[in-house]
């Protein structure tokens, strides 16, 4: 059934289709053109089941041991900070069962949880996320107001999850994703030098072992690895994880969103394009 929503949703949502074909070409240029082509029909039938798993997961999961259904593996540097309690940044994108992760991050010790997050402009839908996830344990933040609210959550003991694979709209600094200029969020360098708090990555995805899910905690930053870096360098070296972990995962991501859109497509367009004093996002004539 997923395979048929999928074609279908190829057919009738053309631009996701083309948008996820130039991420892959950008990301996964080894491929040839029939694995690219699968590889956003994978992408299409995962979004579907992880939509659905996301939904109905956390009936199962309550008041069973994490193991169960999780291989969960971490650094030394991640278990370490869950021993002593620490208050951290747990920093994911949007690669495996995202969804699925927030339901047990309390469980290995990162408790409270709190999950920054857009609203969408669906209200029925975002009454059903909300409902949905604080069914599960989880706590939203809104997006517009996490400059006061995540130093508040951290200050009082809790830990707070970002996802910034995805392009940012207002403001942005440009930083190397899969070697292009990608669009992304200039006050996530602010916060995360305000907040001081270590970065934890993590990834969740399907496995092919005996339990359903990997869970991997790791790599860490520590505020010390930020200190000094400007807005551009911090997200170049967030980006840099994020590419690991996307390629180890690649038919488990959301190639369907458009990451490099309104941006030139090489570092020579942006610097002329800014040369000329326009900002993002630019003018069709100047991406390429």
């Amino acid at each position: 059934m997923g395979g048929l929503l999928a074609r279908v949703a190829q057919w009738f949502d053309k631009r996701h289709t083309l948008a996820a074909l130039d991420y892959i070409d950008s990301a996964l240029p080894e491929l040839s053109s029939k694995e690219k082509h699968r590889l956003v029909q994978r992408s299409w039938v995962h979004l579907i089941d992880m939509s659905l798993t996301a939904s109905y997961a956390a009936q199962p999961l309550m008041g069973k041991a994490v193991g169960e259904f999780f291989d969960v593996r971490m650094t030394e540097d991640a278990r370490e900070l869950i021993e002593k309690g620490t208050p951290v940044i747990l920093m994911g994108c949007h690669v495996g069962y995202w969804e699925v992760a927030g339901l047990v991050h309390s469980t290995m010790g990162f408790d409270p949880v709190f999950a920054v997050a857009k609203a969408p402009r669906n209200d029925p839908l975002s009454r059903h996320m909300q409902r949905t996830r604080e069914v599960q344990g989880g706590r939203l933040l809104p997006q517009l107001d996490a400059m006061k609210s995540v130093p508040a959550a951290i200050r009082g003991g809790g830990s707070i999850m970002f996802m910034l694979d995805h392009r940012s709209r207002r403001k942005p600094v440009f930083a190397p994703f899969f070697g292009r200029p990608a669009a992304c969020a200039r006050s996530a360098g602010t916060l995360l030098r305000r907040v001081g708090a270590p970065i934890v990555f993590y990834s969740c995805c399907k496995s092919d072992g005996d339990k359903p899910y990997e869970l991997l905690y790791g790599p860490v930053l520590q505020p010390e690895d930020l200190r000094g870096l400007n807005h551009t360098e911090i997200a170049t070296r967030i980006n840099q994880v994020y590419e690991v972990l996307i390629r180890r995962h690649p038919e488990q991501y959301f190639w369907l969103h458009d990451r490099y859109r309104d941006t030139p497509r090489t570092w020579d367009a942006l610097e002329r394009a800014q040369a000329k004093g326009l900002q993002y996002p630019f003018p069709p004539t100047d991406l390429q």
